[in-house]
This record gives structure tokens, sequence and C-alpha cells, in this order.
């Protein structure tokens, strides 16, 4: 009892509605938007992971003096932005499911550096203006007669 579908006159078979089944959209789609922290952090990780050398090229940028400040910055958003993207359109990974749990855990790591380097850099600034406010002071005095001068 298996029903044919009838073509119309031009040959196309007629859209039927389907009994509550709607279509999903892929999951690839959902996990390649967003912002990539591993992307941001880690980008030479990321491209050689997904055998995607020709974005290795943005790399001779940094060699460009005076334009590698903006360079830096700005291949650091780009991969930011597009990471998922170039993880979930890689020939790399077998399946979606694989993809999904490198950027996973490279995102996982790349949030943790960020923080880590925020934090260290804060840091280093407290270290730095305690040292410079210290000696543009004065300084402490050492007393002479403390080593018996």
């Amino acid at each position: 009892m298996d029903e044919q579908p009838t073509t119309q006159q031009n040959g196309e078979v007629p859209f039927e509605q389907s009994s509550g089944n709607t279509p999903t959209p892929a999951p690839t789609q959902k996990n390649a938007e967003g912002w990539s922290w591993g992307g941001f952090m880690f980008e030479p990780i990321l491209i050689i992971a997904t055998k995607k050398y020709v974005y290795l090229l943005f790399f001779f940028l940094y060699l460009i003096p005076l334009i590698n400040f903006i360079a830096i910055i700005g291949i650091k958003i780009f991969f930011g932005l597009k990471g998922r993207e170039i993880v979930m359109q890689s020939p790399a990974f077998s399946n979606s499911d694989e993809a999904r749990g490198f950027m996973k855990g490279l995102d996982h790591a790349g949030f943790i550096s960020f923080i880590f380097t925020v934090v260290m850099f804060a840091l280093s600034f407290l270290f730095l203006g305690a040292l410079f406010s210290g000696l543009l002071s004065g300084g402490m005095e050492i007393s002479p007669d403390i080593y018996g001068y």
C-alpha cells in the first residue's frame, strides 16, 4: 500500500505536509555561531588542528612594522568571530560531534587563558605602579649606622 507521489505536469513532486514533524536546523549551524575564546586566544592551534593552513598567511602581517600592532588585534578578533565556523566546516573532523567536542575544549581553555592573562596584567600593573611610586617618592633611605659604618 505504498503510494507513489503523483507528479504535476511540469514533472515536480508536490510538497506534502508531514504529520507534526518539522525539520530542525543542522546542529552545525547552531554551534558555528558566537564568540570563540579558543579562536581568540589560540589561533595557531585552531588553524593547525582544522588543517586550514591558508590562514597562517595572516601571521606574515606580524612582520611588518607599525601594521603588526593592528594586525595582532585584528587577527585575534577575526578568529574570535569566525573560529567556530572554521572548526565546524573543517574536513579534519569525522563528524559534527567531534568538531563540537574540540571546539568546546578549546573554548574552555581559551576562556581560562584569557582570565589568567587579564589577572596577570592587572597584577603586573599594580606591582609596577608600586615600584615606580616608591622610586618617585625617594624610596627608603638606609641609615649608615644600621651597618655599623
